[in-house]
């Protein structure tokens, strides 16, 4: 399946400011968001974008635009490249780039069997098989139950892991089975969903990572710049709001020298791209502009 940027013109309408500006694609994956923002840019423009993942870096280099530089990196990493002082615009979408969701050897997914990878940067050492290789049940089922609100965290921990003393814990789909013995028969959704979106999390340290981002991203914003982010399942959301909307409650009371201000409820996708594209249905697109305490704000 080929990658289709989620929220694209949503996406656009929001973190565009200034078609000269500067921005940041920080999560460029194969490049659907910083293409179409390089359209709509102007030649005076300038696009700074960052993933993780090295084949990644390399699809953002063979566009060979003058206006683009690009880090192969986290995006939590990515400001300690800055030769700015800001940018007018930032946009991250924290979801699975459909390349490693459709790729079995990259073990994102239980619909195709895999190896035990599931590691973003494939430069790191440790994989899925090596994390749960030396795990306990307590540990096992924490991370299942925060990271993937998994009601059955404790039996599929047990499960895993009795699968991992037989030698039988090789594959995603040996991963993913776990989950479906322990679930009734006729469950309304894939049991196995839940506990890889957990392990993913954990083995990647996505939570780690998002909180650095959302803290330091809008210092690098100019005055009534954006930061546009695209979550996918409530914990992101969460994270997204705890941080960015006590910024902006705290400006009130402390004397601050900037917070972000919600631009408006988050926007879904709608009926039509949801048909296009499956993997849409649980983005939400969430806009904040950089208010500097100078500026009157709006009540």
């Amino acid at each position: 399946m080929q990658h289709q940027p989620v929220l694209l013109n949503e996406s656009l309408q929001a973190v565009i400011t200034n078609p000269d500006g500067c921005y940041l694609d920080a999560t460029f994956g194969r490049g659907g968001h910083s293409k179409a923002l390089l359209e709509q840019l102007s030649t005076q423009a300038s696009l700074m974008v960052c993933d993780r993942d090295s084949t990644a870096i390399d699809v953002a280099r063979s566009l060979n635009d003058h206006r683009l530089e690009s880090h192969c990196c986290n995006y939590s990493q990515i400001f300690q490249f800055m030769q700015i002082n800001s940018f007018d615009g930032i946009l991250a979408d924290f979801g699975l780039c459909s390349a490693q969701l459709d790729n079995p050897e990259r073990g994102f997914s239980f619909q195709k069997n895999g190896p035990l990878d599931m590691r973003m940067d494939q430069n790191e050492s440790l994989t899925l098989e090596d994390f749960l290789g030396n795990i306990s049940e307590k540990e096992l089922a924490t991370i299942l139950y925060e990271y993937g609100e998994e009601r059955l965290s404790r039996s599929i921990a047990k499960k895993i892991l009795e699968r991992r003393q037989q030698g039988l814990l090789k594959t995603t789909q040996d991963l993913a089975q776990c989950a479906f013995e322990c679930y009734p028969k006729g469950s309304p959704k894939n049991p196995a969903t839940r506990t890889f979106q957990a392990l993913r999390i954990a083995l990647n340290k996505e939570f780690n990572h998002l909180e650095t981002f959302l803290q330091q991203a809008p210092h690098y914003l100019c005055d009534g710049g954006r930061l546009v982010v695209i979550t996918f399942h409530s914990l992101e959301y969460t994270k997204v709001k705890e941080i960015l909307n006590h910024q902006y409650d705290e400006m009130r009371h402390q004397e601050r020298a900037f917070a972000m201000k919600k631009i408006h409820h988050p926007l879904f996708p709608t009926d039509k791209e949801k048909k296009i594209n499956p993997r849409s249905r649980s983005a939400r697109l969430h806009v904040y502009e950089k208010v500097s305490q100078h500026r009157p704000t709006q009540k």
